[in-house]
């Protein structure tokens, strides 16, 4: 089973993956005032007055 393990393992990375980028892809499209980067922990959103738009606050409440 080690190699359908593995392979499981292999496919749930690489969906990781792409959700990652596009949900970079999307915060960029939607929020162009804030830097977006995307590494292999995950996604960073920072820049000035992105605490006040709602959109941001509410998905960051549903990731924590």
């Amino acid at each position: 089973m080690s190699a359908l393990e593995d392979r499981g393992a292999a496919i749930g990375e690489a969906a990781r993956e792409r959700t990652v980028a596009r949900l970079a892809a999307r915060l960029s499209e939607e929020v162009p005032h804030a830097a977006v980067v995307s590494d292999d922990q995950g996604v960073t959103v920072s820049g000035r007055g992105i605490l006040r738009d709602p959109r941001l606050v509410w998905i960051g409440s549903l990731l924590k």
